[in-house]
């Protein structure tokens, strides 16, 4: 006996709306976390009230009358142990609010809202064209400063003492800034932020809960919130690169060293293979989701010849190459800032 031959009933408190795209959202209150849904898994939904079995409902619509598709029982079952997975069945422990795994966070004992709450109401007052139109803008202008700066003096030489003093105390002040901007633009916005802190890896890395983010409909406004914290790194490489150039473009100055370290944690923050702002903002544009984790498997597919779950089966194939294709191009964009960060370090050391 398994748990599909006992009664199924979603979690008390677990909550069906409309976000991302205008899709149907699972949200899980316990974890704080959301399970996408199709159309046709959300009907299902009031059939999970504790009347029926999981197997009972596997049966039933694997005996439904249906026109050439996919194994409806096979879905169904993905769709029951997705939900077991998320914490939205009932019969299960509790579920715990999810946090990194291998990872300790340390959260700020101060909301983020509250200091986020006054230049967000700054930022709504510009409409939201203008407000794009600017930052694109600052952003070109941000990006020709340090192309321009890496033609000038394409050579580095290795860091003295004030290149360490400087980036000991602008990288740290790019961080809370960076992470500042996703706070502001989730106020803006309107969605709430969890909560804002760092993560202790080998360094601190801060961070900021954006995960009700996907309560919002639109991909532009979903996909701001990812680039806010790049386009302050942008920004901020911009500023050296005009600092570097404005003060004799001499090899080994501070504030090249500090431009070539602001475009390596840029290209590192964007880099799409990374559960990071690149990967946020990728899928908040194509309205994909879990779009790594569908990679591996269609790459596995392919590669070494693995069956695809049923819910993957039923996807066109031209989607399927498309998560391909982003597997080997998230892949050789990760080459290609490790070989960068590579170089960086040999030439300031």
């Amino acid at each position: 006996m398994t748990w599909l031959d006992e009664p199924v009933r979603l979690r008390a408190g677990v909550e069906l709306l409309r976000g991302a795209d205008d899709h149907p959202l699972l949200f899980v209150p316990g974890r704080g976390t959301y399970v996408r849904l199709t159309p046709a898994a959300a009907r299902l939904l009031p059939l999970l009230d504790g009347r029926i079995t999981g197997t009972q409902l596997i049966d039933r619509a694997a005996a439904a009358p249906r026109r050439a598709g996919p194994d409806r029982r096979g879905a169904v079952r993905a769709l029951l142990d997705a939900l077991r997975r998320a914490g939205a069945l009932a019969g299960d422990a509790e579920p715990p609010r999810r946090a990194g795994r291998g990872r300790r966070r340390l959260a700020l004992p101060l909301p983020a809202d509250r200091w986020a709450r006054r230049p967000a109401a700054l930022l709504r007052r510009v409409p939201p064209r203008l407000a794009a139109g600017a930052a694109a803008l600052t952003a070109a202008l941000a990006l020709t400063l340090a192309a321009a700066a890496l033609l000038a003096a394409p050579a580095a030489a290795p860091a003295g003492a004030a290149t360490v003093a400087l980036l000991a105390a602008a990288l740290p002040l790019q961080l809370l800034l960076h992470e500042g901007a996703h706070a502001v633009a989730c106020a803006a916005l309107g969605v709430p932020v969890r909560e804002a802190g760092f993560v202790l890896w080998v360094v601190p890395v801060g961070y900021v809960d954006c995960t009700d983010a996907y309560r919002l409909r639109g991909r532009a406004p979903r996909a701001a919130i990812a680039l806010a914290g790049p386009f302050v790194d942008l920004l901020a490489a911009g500023a050296s690169a005009a600092a570097w150039l404005l003060t004799g473009r001499s090899p080994g100055a501070p504030w090249q060293g500090l431009l070539l370290a602001q475009l390596v944690v840029l290209l590192t923050t964007l880099a799409p293979l990374l559960p990071g702002d690149g990967l946020h903002a990728l899928e908040a544009l194509t309205g994909e989701f879990g779009i790594r984790a569908r990679a591996r498997v269609a790459l596995a597919h392919l590669l070494l010849r693995r069956p695809l779950p049923a819910v993957l089966a039923a996807v066109p194939a031209r989607r399927r190459a498309g998560w391909v294709a982003y597997g080997v191009l998230a892949a050789a964009w990760t080459a290609a800032t490790v070989l960068l960060a590579a170089l960086v370090m040999g030439a300031l050391t």
